[in-house]
C-alpha cells in the first residue's frame, strides 16, 4: 500500500471574517447552527463543528473557521494562518459577499508518509504541525500540514 493509499474526506471548511457570521450562514442556508468546537493557540482561530459523516465518509464533519480576535498566534514568525485567513483579499472578500466554502481537508492512515510522498511528486504539502485544541473531553491532538504561506 502507498503511503497516499486509503485518503478519506475529513472535513469541508467554511470561511468566515467572524465565527458569528459563519454560524449565521449556516442557520440561513443549512437550517442549522453548529455548536461544537473550539480554539486553535496554534493558528489564533477559532471553530465550530457540524457532523456529516456517513457510511461512505464516516468521521466526516464541516467546519466554519474565522480568526479568533485578540487572540496571538503561537505559530513561527513569518507563518501565515492556514486555509490562507491572513489574507487581505480574501477577508476582504469575505466581509464583502460572505463565508465561503474554502477548503477540504484529507484524512490519511500516515500523514509523514504522504508528506514524504506528496514531496516526491513536487507538490510541495507544508510542513506536518502538531495541532490541538481543548474539548469538554480534554485536549484533541492531530496532524496537519501548513505551508508558511498558509495556502
Amino acid at each position: 500500500m502507498t503511503p497516499l493509499a486509503n485518503p478519506g474526506l475529513d472535513h469541508l471548511v467554511l470561511l468566515a471574517h467572524t465565527l458569528e457570521q459563519g454560524l449565521d450562514w449556516c442557520e440561513q442556508h443549512l437550517g442549522l447552527r453548529p455548536s461544537a468546537g473550539g480554539e486553535h493557540p496554534l493558528m489564533g482561530t477559532h471553530n465550530r463543528l457540524l457532523r456529516i459523516d456517513s457510511a461512505g465518509f464516516p468521521g466526516a464533519y464541516f467546519e466554519v473557521i474565522a480568526i479568533q480576535p485578540g487572540a496571538p498566534m503561537a505559530r513561527s514568525a513569518g507563518c501565515k494562518r492556514w486555509y490562507d485567513l491572513d489574507s487581505l483579499a480574501l477577508q476582504a472578500q469575505l466581509r464583502a459577499h460572505g463565508p465561503q466554502l474554502g477548503h477540504w481537508v484529507a484524512r490519511v492512515p500516515d500523514a509523514g508518509a504522504a508528506v514524504q510522498a506528496l514531496s516526491q511528486l513536487d507538490i510541495d504539502p507544508g510542513a506536518l504541525l502538531q495541532a490541538s485544541r481543548m474539548t469538554p473531553r480534554g485536549l484533541l491532538q492531530w496532524q496537519i500540514t501548513v505551508r508558511d504561506d498558509g495556502v
